[in-house]
């Protein structure tokens, strides 16, 4: 548990720091650039483009487009696997040659 004293050494650090402390100004023309900027008529590319894009109507329909996408992927992939006729090789698989490669010490030629 901290003693009061080193908290209270804290407190007036932090509330020291402050003393020196100046309001924040902006750029020289700031207030001529923004008024200039908010007067304009024309708008460039990227601002009709967010302007469009944020109507809710096209994101509801691109969200509902990318939902449609997904699922149709999904039922393409399960047609897909369940269609594939199922063999059996007697060469392992590659997943079983990961596991066969693991033993492959000789035991019998072992000396005591």
């Amino acid at each position: 548990m901290k003693k009061p004293v080193d908290i209270n050494k804290k407190v007036e650090e932090v509330l020291g720091s402050l003393d020196n402390i100046q309001r924040a100004e902006p750029q020289s023309f700031f207030f001529t650039r923004v008024n200039a900027r908010l007067k304009r008529d024309e708008k460039s590319f990227w601002e009709t483009t967010g302007a469009f894009l944020a109507r809710p109507a096209v994101a509801i329909a691109g969200l509902c487009a990318i939902l449609a996408i997904n699922v149709f992927i999904l039922i393409q992939k399960e047609t897909t696997t369940s269609s594939a006729p199922i063999t059996e090789t007697s060469q392992p698989q590659e997943d079983e040659n990961i596991f066969a490669a693991v033993n492959t010490y000789d035991y019998e030629n072992l000396e005591p």
